[in-house]
């Protein structure tokens, strides 16, 4: 009696596995904010130029401003989920600026708009300033 539920059940399972072709299963697992197209991708490369200047545009959303900045760094942010969307103002010197400028001016911007960047473990976390003191502060030892 057992093994007769235990062969249906396994022809179920190998009828279900038959009836979703194997294209239907997709293996690269998505992370949300990483499904943009690739075209989107190429768009965000325009903010550096080829002789390192980088240009941002004048009204930005502050998340599509870590995006451009982890972009231009190449380093990756993680946004709390605190953060807010909302407008930023940029004004920049019509030449555009250095690379080497871009962290201390996404910094300024955040730290003008209540955000911080917490450094821990190697991962940037884009947090509330006033939040700071819930998050664990990095300890150097030598």
């Amino acid at each position: 009696m057992n093994y007769r539920i235990i062969n249906y059940l396994i022809i179920f399972l190998l009828l279900d596995i038959l009836a979703h072709p194997p294209q239907s299963f997709n293996s690269r697992k998505e992370v949300r904010g990483q499904t943009e197209n690739i075209t989107e991708t190429t768009e965000q490369k325009k903010y550096v130029s080829e002789d390192g200047i980088v240009h941002l545009e004048n009204e930005m959303d502050i998340i599509d401003l870590i995006k451009a900045v982890s972009e231009i760094t190449g380093e990756a942010y993680v946004i709390d989920s605190s953060v807010k969307p909302g407008k930023v103002s940029i004004i920049t010197p019509e030449g555009g600026m250095r690379k080497e400028d871009v962290l201390i001016f996404f910094d300024t911007i955040l730290r003008l708009n209540g955000l911080a960047v917490i450094n821990a473990d190697g991962i940037n976390k884009v947090v509330n300033s006033s939040d700071i003191s819930g998050h664990g502060t990095p300890v150097e030892s030598d």
